[in-house]
């Protein structure tokens, strides 16, 4: 599954197979809408199995796909994985932002099978009721 929230309306599909570079699978085009967060749910994978995909998005103003990733499922009980552990993140005042994309570096070259954040990812509390505040620092998360 992969959420994201698009910044125009169109339609988008998944490509995905377990070659790089070669997509068996094609989603059905699911429709956007500018602002709204969109999950795209993809089944019959194969357990401890390595995928690798591309997200395709067609609009009024023409159609693209996104750089290749990947994903792996579930591995055997039992089997080695990696995981990465995140915390405090919430881009304020205090954050260092090449710090924090060295973090992000770190961890996308680890290949971390999944990853845990132990929250205080957005802390927005300091905006009380200002929701577009507080929504700006969600949506800074989600690139």
């Amino acid at each position: 599954m992969k959420l994201f929230t698009p910044s125009q309306s169109g339609t988008v599909s998944v490509s995905y197979g377990t070659i790089s570079g070669n997509y068996s699978t094609t989603t059905a085009n699911v429709n956007l809408v500018a602002g709204t967060p969109l999950a795209i749910n993809i089944s019959g994978l194969s357990n401890n199995t390595q995928y690798f995909y591309r997200i395709n998005f067609q609009s009024s103003i023409g159609s693209s796909q996104t750089a290749e990733y990947k994903f792996h499922t579930a591995r055997p009980v039992g089997d080695t994985f990696t995981f990465a552990i995140q915390a405090d993140s919430h881009l304020d005042v205090s954050t260092d932002p090449k710090l924090y994309q060295q973090t992000l570096k770190n961890i996308a070259k680890d290949g971390p099978d999944f990853l845990i954040d132990l929250g205080d990812t957005s802390m927005v509390d300091k905006f009380g009721s200002q929701f577009k505040k507080a929504e700006s620092q969600y949506l800074a998360q989600r690139y």
